[in-house]
């Protein structure tokens, strides 16, 4: 859904072209996942998103980011060639490093994750990079149980029965 959304080219399938944070807010809200999203630019709006919780970063990828030092540390070597663009989430700031979690699996990194210097992340996001932040909606509030013992088996049976079509 977010590949129809965004403004990349070409979607998903049979196009694997990837999307954009925007574009995954935008199905989040129409799916209902989401009441609302912000996106913004810039250091002091990825700062101030991390006040609430975890950021997606829409950020140029440099060759030198695929593969995160021993330490860790992502080296954002601005002369070693552009890779592409990359949808990462940035879920942590230390007051210098900020903390990235990467899609790539366990391998990557630290089970996933890296870190990046402040004034990394401060280029990254002047080369039209953005911080999308979806509002995800509250899940509805569950009925409350029957207190009766013998009236709550007998609701769990015929949730059970209704689920495999008996």
């Amino acid at each position: 859904m977010a590949t129809t959304l965004d403004n990349v080219p070409g979607s998903y399938s049979p196009d694997g072209t990837g999307s954009s944070g925007l574009g995954a807010a935008k199905a989040l809200k129409l799916w209902g996942l989401a009441s609302a999203y912000t996106h913004a630019f810039g250091l002091a709006a990825l700062k101030s998103a991390l006040q609430t919780g975890p950021a997606m970063l829409g950020i140029v990828w440099l060759n030198s980011m695929c593969h995160p030092k021993p330490d860790n540390t992502l080296t954002v070597g601005r002369d070693s060639g552009l890779a592409g663009g990359h949808e990462i989430v940035c879920s942590g700031w230390d007051g210098s490093r900020f903390r990235l979690d990467n899609s790539w699996g366990a391998s990557w990194g630290d089970s996933g994750s890296c870190r990046v210097a402040e004034a990394d992340m401060q280029w990254l996001l002047s080369q039209q990079g953005d911080v999308t932040v979806p509002a995800f909606s509250r899940a509805p509030r569950p009925t409350p149980a029957p207190a009766d013992p013998d009236m709550a088996m007998a609701l769990a049976a015929r949730t059970w029965l209704t689920a495999k079509g008996l």
